[in-house]
């Protein structure tokens, strides 16, 4: 009976649901009951919260003996033998490309399209491949300096990229925040509430240079190797105080 529920309140929830329906649990070896259910529900839901405890100090103590976490970041990969992390050539390559695209001012966006376009995979191997959110906290990781950290503790991985790399890359982002052109000028009345029909992905509105603004769906901008919506790329649309 822990199985089926973990907490008083799902497994009140799922003895009414089926109540409601004249379905009923026999068991083999105890009596069955709501009580039984409940109480066996909260002893179940004690040793889910011990289970999560304990691995979670089997993990720290783990990072303290010098062994690394087992999700890596892409650059490295993980040696179950030596229980740490090693550097992926290939990756690292990239990752240093990555770097020196988004000092010299390329965006995060563009860096996506360049990477999904040379056929590079993300670490999980993502269906659409790289996005501008993927690159932004990549070129925000400090464990590319070789300090990762992990529930605060910190420890050390092979390097990718020299401290002073990391600082230019956080001056460029905070350049970037400082001068971007993303600020609201416009209210519209479809911003943020319009998805394209055909990828699913987020319609963004584009007016620049005084030109009429025009929707652009995420799908086609970013993964246009995959999405091909319509023909032109945007549509026309207009501020609400022009309505």
């Amino acid at each position: 009976a822990d199985r089926l529920a973990r907490g008083i309140s799902p497994c009140a929830a799922l003895y009414e649901a089926l109540e409601n329906t004249g379905v009923t649990i026999e068991t083999v070896m105890e009596p069955f009951d709501r009580t039984t259910f409940e109480m066996r529900a909260v002893l179940g839901r004690i040793e889910l919260e011990n289970l999560a405890q304990r691995t979670q100090m089997g993990r720290e103590a783990a990072i303290k003996r010098g062994h690394h976490h087992v999700n890596v970041p892409f650059g490295w990969n993980y040696d179950k033998g030596t229980k740490r992390w090693v550097i992926n050539e290939t990756e690292t390559n990239w990752i240093r490309q990555i770097f020196q695209w988004y000092i010299a001012g390329v965006s995060s966006r563009i860096i996506a399209i360049n990477l999904n376009a040379a056929g590079v995979t993300t670490k999980n191997r993502a269906r659409l491949g790289w996005d501008f959110h993927q690159v932004s906290k990549l070129v925000t990781c400090v464990s590319y300096t070789g300090k990762a950290s992990y529930k605060g503790l910190v420890v050390e991985v092979p390097p990718i990229i020299d401290e002073s790399t990391w600082r230019a890359a956080q001056a460029r982002r905070h350049t970037n925040k400082k001068w971007s052109p993303r600020k609201t000028q416009d209210v519209y009345l479809t911003q943020h509430i319009l998805y394209c029909a055909e990828c699913g992905q987020r319609f963004h509105i584009e007016s620049n240079n005084g030109r009429q603004p025009r929707l652009r769906c995420k799908g086609m901008d970013e993964h246009p190797e995959v999405y091909h919506c319509r023909t032109p790329k945007s549509l026309l649309e207009r501020p609400q105080g022009e309505r």
